[in-house]
């Protein structure tokens, strides 16, 4: 898992430098473009999902202490997701941008509910349920299996955004400039700030 949120992460860093970072610290752009927007709400959903894994509980916690990070771990979800929510139903974005964003929000929605299925075990655990314990072995991998899923899908799916900002190539052996979908400003600016 950690060389899956590491490529994601490695992916964010990368598209930070070249060519975004969040809208509101230029004011210098006059009207950023839809792919411009797009990985900067992208970058927000990551920055999210880094944080939420602050949270991850650790093994020595205590049960309430480890319900309580995975509920918090829930929530900066769930706010990292609301960033790409409106790419999900707007049938203006290309295609692109929405295959990236709901690859990415397939993937938290996947890391909620594995989430809630451990708050669940906890839970029984915690009110001494007798049953809490059976089958703990298989549900924990199920658990494992289902988180590597879910990071798989958000940091395959987060690396699309090269594709939304970048014209695919119009010859076998292209050369010149990379064509940006982004404007020398939008890039400029980014420059200036890296």
């Amino acid at each position: 898992m950690r060389k899956i949120l590491l490529a994601t992460f490695l992916t964010a860093n990368i598209l930070f430098i070249i060519c975004t970072i969040p809208s509101h610290i230029f004011a210098g752009v006059d009207k950023e473009s839809k792919e411009y927007t797009f990985a900067s709400d992208l970058l927000q959903t990551l920055h999210y999902c880094q944080w939420a894994m602050g949270y991850y509980p650790k093994e020595t916690d205590d049960i309430p202490k480890m319900m309580t990070n995975t509920m918090t771990q829930n929530n900066k979800f769930e706010l990292g997701k609301s960033f790409l929510k409106k790419y999900l139903n707007d049938n203006d974005n290309e295609e692109m941008i929405k295959t990236v964003a709901e690859g990415v929000t397939s993937g938290i929605d996947l890391l909620v509910v594995t989430n809630n299925i451990v708050l669940k075990r906890l839970r029984r655990i915690s009110n001494m349920d007798k049953e809490s314990l059976k089958d703990i072995d298989y549900e924990l991998a199920q658990i494992a299996s289902d988180r590597k899923q879910a990071w798989e899908a958000l940091s395959t799916s987060a690396t699309g955004v090269f594709y939304v900002l970048i014209e695919p190539a119009k010859s076998e052996n292209p050369k010149g400039a990379i064509p940006y979908k982004i404007t020398d400003e939008e890039r400029k600016e980014v420059a200036g700030f890296v």
